[in-house]
Parts: C-alpha cells; sequence; structure tokens
C-alpha cells in the first residue's frame, strides 16, 4: 500500500477509526431528533397556552354579558394601568385581546360574532352591572387621551354600535335613573292613594253620623 492511499485513509478516519462522514451522520441524526422533540413540546405547550386564553376570555364573558370593544393607539403601560384602575371600582375590566382567540370564545359562548376582530389590534373592556357608568369612564377616557377609539361592542349578548356605546354613556347614572322612573311611577299613585284616602274619609264620616243618629233615637 503506497504512502498516498495511507494517508487518504488517515484523513477518512476521526477517533478510534470511525469514519468521520458516519460520526457527521450520526450527530447530525441527533440533533434533528432533538430539534423535532423541542418543536413538538413548544406546539403542545402553545396549543395549551391558547386553549387556556380562550378559557379566560370565556370565562370573563360568562361573567360580563355586556363588553365594549376599543382600538388602542399608541396606549402606554401607565395610561393603560390608569383606565384599570378607574374600572375596578365599577367591578369591570380592561384587556388587550388576541383577535383570533377572542373570536373562538365568542363562538364557544353562544355570542354573535364582531367583525372588528379580522383586522387590527383590539382591547375589551369587561362590564360590571354599571354598564352606562362603565361607558361613561371609557368615553371620558377617549376623549381626554385620544388613545381609544370605541368600535362596538355587547349588550347583554347583543350586538350594539360605537354610537351605541356613546349613548350609553349619556344615560345618568344607575341610581339616578332608579330615582327619576320611581319618582315618575309614584306620581299617579300617590294621586290614586289621596283619592282613596279622601273617599275614606267621606265613608267613615257617613258612619259616625249615622251612628249618632241611632244614639239621639235610642235615648229619645
Amino acid at each position: 500500500m503506497s504512502s498516498k492511499t495511507i494517508g487518504f485513509q488517515k484523513s477518512k478516519t476521526y477517533r478510534g477509526g470511525k469514519n468521520f462522514s458516519l460520526i457527521f451522520r450520526e450527530k447530525f441524526t441527533r440533533f434533528r431528533f432533538a430539534a423535532d422533540f423541542f418543536l413538538i413540546t413548544k406546539m403542545a405547550k402553545t396549543k395549551a397556552q391558547k386553549k387556556e386564553l380562550v378559557d379566560e376570555y370565556k370565562q370573563k364573558l360568562a361573567q360580563s354579558k355586556t363588553i365594549y370593544v376599543v382600538q388602542p393607539k399608541a396606549l402606554t403601560p401607565n395610561e393603560a394601568t390608569q383606565l384599570k384602575k378607574e374600572l375596578s371600582s365599577l367591578d369591570s375590566t380592561f384587556n388587550v385581546v388576541k383577535n383570533s382567540l377572542f373570536k373562538v370564545a365568542l363562538k364557544e359562548a353562544g355570542l354573535p360574532e364582531l367583525a372588528v376582530f379580522d383586522t387590527g389590534e383590539h382591547g375589551v373592556l369587561f362590564s360590571g352591572a354599571q354598564v352606562s357608568e362603565v361607558a361613561k369612564v371609557l368615553a371620558k377616557f377617549a376623549k381626554e387621551t385620544e388613545k381609544l377609539e370605541i368600535s362596538d361592542g355587547l349588550l347583554n349578548g347583543e350586538k350594539i354600535s360605537a354610537e351605541q356605546v356613546k349613548d350609553l354613556a349619556e344615560l345618568p347614572a344607575k341610581d339616578v335613573l332608579i330615582t327619576q322612573v320611581l319618582y315618575i311611577m309614584n306620581g299617579p299613585l300617590r294621586n290614586l292613594l289621596s283619592v282613596m284616602n279622601g273617599n275614606m274619609r267621606d265613608f267613615i264620616n257617613v258612619l259616625n253620623n249615622l251612628k249618632d243618629q241611632k244614639q239621639q233615637i235610642a235615648t229619645a
């Protein structure tokens, strides 16, 4: 065997006489297996995270059938915190949502689809029972900061437009509205009671007169 042949064979061997190409294939196979395992694990984790987020949206929708959808415009973390603080006193919350997952949550919750979630970034205000007060906070914040644009929403599970959300903001506070309604309802009721009380007094007077007359006849 010539010296050239020996040199060539040495160049093709690596550690303990193993062929270099064989070692490369073994390492590449291990690397590919590790990469595939990492991707599968990551995909499974991502899928679980998506489901968890959808479930979280569904839970919020179950607790609040009234939501207001907005488009943030360069909203800073401090501004978002300020809005959340104002809403917390009304048992309401604000979250920037992932469109595709929120659409899934709406569908699974049996609520109407909102086309606004097809494009762009959106935030959702999950309103407590005081829907008009929450709308007031939203409208005021949007006007003062110019960082939110009202898109639309759901009121007790029914679609409402941006204009209807603004109309809600113009309504009196819930306590004031109840007082006004009760006052209107109590007006005719007070009149009716007055008439009834008047008639009752007249009836009692008649009975008293009859009683006096009977006593006079008995003593005559």
